[in-house]
């Protein structure tokens, strides 16, 4: 077995036994992995709640090739995160980013730009007064991230530029669509080019930028419907994420 220390988010917890957890946590140094916190339920655990659901906390590992599961040994909390979870609309918003990222990203697949991006992500979420884009944002960024930009600035079937010309955005050929071709490709959004805008500041804008967005609800639900239905389409199974579906109950 070797001994590792990484800092970690906690994706997914469910019990183990009467007193342990199985995690799933996104590491800095190795990716997401599967991991079983022996007594992490009792009462005085020695975890604490470094170990509860979104946590960012430091972590010692013990990882050995070929297992599916390592073993935490230790665990300090360096954020908590308790705002994400104390609220329904944060925790919805949170879910779905957490389902997204255990779905599209393999196991011990070291992917250390999205460990910060995720962090960042998550601070807004929990902090930021006016969190209404920040959901898509995130997402298109994770997405991005992992090797599927969406062309935002020039037609995805073509390459000719959008302004000007912009008839629509579609999921399948993977962004923009300009006049000429969405005469030709019936699968896909129509859209304007205020929110392809929007599309664009979500992709290359800070979060704290994105956060004083005023776009009005009808250009949120659009830009989010347009951003969920790639996200899925990015997928390996293109199935619409399911934390979802609480989120709209809640809207």
């Amino acid at each position: 077995m070797a001994l590792r220390k990484t800092e970690a988010i906690v994706l997914r917890s469910r019990h183990l036994g009467e007193t342990s957890k199985i995690l799933t946590l996104f590491t800095e140094r190795f990716g997401k992995l599967a991991a079983v916190a022996k007594g992490a339920r009792r009462p005085k655990s020695r975890f604490g709640a470094s170990l509860d659901l979104f946590a960012h906390s430091s972590v010692i590992l013990y990882l050995k090739e070929n297992r599916d599961l390592g073993l935490v040994t230790e665990s300090a909390m360096l954020e908590d995160f308790y705002g994400l979870r104390e609220d329904a609309e944060r925790l919805g918003r949170a879910s779905a980013v957490v389902e997204m990222v255990d779905r599209m990203v393999l196991r011990s697949e070291p992917a250390p730009e999205l460990f910060p991006l995720l962090l960042g992500g998550f601070r807004a979420l929990e902090r930021q007064a006016r969190p209404s884009m920040l959901l898509s944002a995130l997402m298109l960024k994770i997405v991005a991230l992992l090797g599927f930009r969406p062309q935002l600035y020039a037609c995805s079937r073509c390459g000719r530029p959008v302004a000007g010309q912009l008839k629509g955005f579609s999921a399948s050929t993977g962004g923009a669509i300009c006049r000429r071709c969405g005469a030709a490709e019936s699968a896909h959004a129509v859209i304007t080019e205020e929110v392809l805008e929007l599309l664009q500041h979500l992709l290359s804008d800070e979060f704290e930028a994105i956060g004083r967005l005023d776009p009005g609800r009808g250009n949120v639900r659009r830009v989010a419907a347009i951003v969920e239905e790639f996200a899925a389409h990015c997928a390996e199974d293109h199935r619409p994420l399911a934390s979802l579906k609480f989120l709209e109950r809640l809207r």
